[in-house]
């Protein structure tokens, strides 16, 4: 029986070694294992998307920015309101502490439906909305780190690195 050729000896053995990074469109699926492989985009599909994020970066900061001056003005109102209550309590001649009078402020307030009640809780809620926000701006940062470093990768491995 004749030697095998070398061309017949590759292709007879599996290979060892599958790039996975660089591949052509479609080709999706390992020949020698059948593994379904997660498509990877293109470098300028990666810059677009890092573009996007870079645009709603950009927004998220100046929604952060307004609505963490909202809610110190709500802040601020709410504390000159409550203080106010505390300090016609303490004119009315009582002796009591500052905790005290802090307790039958905001008691006050809740149970006669003063407009400080309302004040509270606009600055309660709006100082929820800039903290989702804040996280909101975390999360575009993380996304965009990555979308840098896979740009980065891609650039490598096509040799366009600059």
């Amino acid at each position: 029986m004749p030697e095998p050729t070398y061309a017949e000896r590759q292709s007879a053995t599996p290979a060892r070694h599958v790039d996975r990074r660089v591949r052509q469109p479609g080709a999706n699926v390992d020949r020698d294992t059948g593994e379904v492989l997660p498509d990877i985009p293109s470098l300028m599909e990666v810059e677009r998307r890092i573009l996007a994020c870079d645009t709603r970066l950009g927004e998220l900061v100046e929604d952060y920015a307004e609505l963490t001056d909202t809610a110190a003005r709500a802040k601020a109102e709410w504390e000159e309101h409550r203080d106010r209550v505390i300090v016609g309590i303490a004119a009315s001649g009582e002796r009591t502490s500052e905790d005290v009078r802090l307790a039958t402020a905001k008691l006050a307030i809740s149970s006669n439906g003063l407009p400080g009640e309302d004040l509270y809780r606009v600055y309660l809620i709006t100082a929820a909305a800039a903290e989702s926000c804040g996280k909101s701006l975390y999360a575009v940062q993380a996304r965009l780190s990555a979308l840098q470093t896979l740009a980065r990768g891609l650039r490598q491995v096509t040799g366009l690195e600059p």
